[in-house]
């Protein structure tokens, strides 16, 4: 069990439980089933239980990230500790908005979920590489409470950082994480979506019409986007607010 400030890092959200809907068995079989996918693509994997609030299961075929004991003291610190120092709070805050979005999903949407991103984390060379990380929702119960997730780390296939998104299954949806959340959070919700548009091509006509206002209320938006940003047109206001 973790400490109160354990819980807080692990972005534990208060979830009320239906326990006899928890079938350990079942999760086993499924486990079993991942280990074998997992051992061919050579990933290394995790899944955390958070009604236990802690880690269920552990392992790892990577050649990067290969020196992980099955049972871990505290786990949360082991992995922490080798993501960057620079990245820690980026991938935090990924995990406070995905689990935003997830609980603002329908109870029965949220099964199957898959979080993506990337960061720089200490491979067994003590070398830090950028890792893609995929979280992937395994388990609820009845009342649609987070269970069981699963974590793949793998080394990526990009230098750079990747905009996190979520994949929404039986959909061709994605909800993309691409902002810097504390720039993004200054604006209001209409101010967010002209935002959103700004990385199309659009013109200020376009948007207009495609959000039903006038041009000249997207003007005013936009005047106050740049304002809460400090930014003062639409490329400088691109490259400042992306997260990469």
């Amino acid at each position: 069990m973790f400490s109160k400030k354990m819980k807080e890092q692990e972005f534990i959200v208060k979830q009320n439980f239906d326990i006899e809907n928890l079938n350990y068995k079942i999760a086993e079989k499924k486990i079993a089933g991942l280990i074998d996918l997992v051992y061919t693509k050579k990933l290394c994997f995790f899944i955390f239980d958070y009604y236990k609030h802690d880690y269920y299961y552990i392992k790892s075929f990577n050649e990067y990230f290969n020196e992980i004991p099955d049972k871990i003291s505290e786990p949360y610190l082991f992995f922490n500790l080798k993501i960057h120092k620079e990245d820690r709070v980026l991938v935090k805050k990924i995990h406070y908005r995905a689990f935003d979005f997830v609980f603002s999903l329908p109870s029965n949407n949220r099964k199957n979920l898959r979080l993506y991103y990337n960061c720089r984390m200490q491979n067994d060379e003590k070398k830090h590489q950028m890792t893609d990380i995929t979280l992937n929702v395994l388990a609820t119960d009845n009342n649609g409470s987070i269970w069981l997730v699963l974590f793949i780390i793998e080394k990526s296939t990009f230098d750079n950082f990747k905009i996190p998104h979520i994949e929404i299954p039986n959909t061709n949806k994605l909800e993309m994480f691409d902002f810097k959340i504390e720039l993004f959070d200054r604006l209001t919700s209409t101010e967010k979506k002209v935002s959103k548009l700004l990385f199309s091509k659009l013109s200020n006509k376009e948007i207009a019409d495609k959000l039903y206002r006038s041009v000249n209320t997207i003007k005013s938006h936009l005047k106050n986007i740049y304002l809460e940003t400090e930014t003062n047109n639409r490329l400088e206001f691109q490259k400042k607010i992306l997260l990469k």
